[in-house]
């Protein structure tokens, strides 16, 4: 599973292109019960496609986030000529139900710890990756039913906090 896992993180794709990680999947390739499939990841890996297929995946999360269509295809192409997965809007929202769990029990959390109710929270600020997923978006709204919300700086506004935190820490 752990291949599979790093697959799908960004940050970790890279580390999955080493020989030994071609050998061990070349070898679960010789013994499975479907070698098609292994074959396609031994593919992926060797040609280095893992990106591709990350930036395949995040447009059709895209798509769907944005409810401009109830299911993307997914296009893998780059793995086999045709080759496409659905994803639809109820799959991805699903896929979440976890991840919006948590996010509504940090925000109870947050305003437990600054002694804050919801209605004292009057700006809330997306700035990019979960924070812009619809599903996302609709449960920090309710948590938060009087805040104003608004979408800033998506691509930098982590960076620019970490500057601005790293300004001020006195070692």
């Amino acid at each position: 599973k752990a291949i599979f896992r790093d697959l799908g993180t960004w940050q970790l794709i890279p580390f999955l292109y080493t020989p030994e990680v071609l050998r061990k999947v070349a070898q679960m390739h010789h013994q499975a019960v479907e070698p098609v499939l292994f074959g396609r990841l031994h593919q992926v890996l060797d040609d280095h496609l893992g990106h591709d297929i990350a930036f395949a995946v995040e447009r059709a999360k895209i798509a769907v986030n944005e409810r401009a269509v109830q299911i993307a295809p997914i296009d893998l192409g780059e793995v086999e000529r045709g080759l496409t997965v659905d994803l639809s809007q109820d799959a991805a929202t699903a896929s979440l139900t976890g991840l919006i769990a948590g996010i509504r029990d940090a925000v109870d959390d947050t305003l437990a710890r600054a002694e804050l109710t919801p209605d004292d929270v009057e700006t809330v600020v997306f700035v990019g990756g979960s924070s812009l997923l619809a599903p996302v978006q609709s449960t920090i709204r309710a948590a938060l039913p009087n805040a104003q919300f608004e979408v800033s700086e998506v691509f930098t506004a982590i960076v620019d906090g970490l500057a601005i935190a790293a300004g001020q820490w006195k070692p």
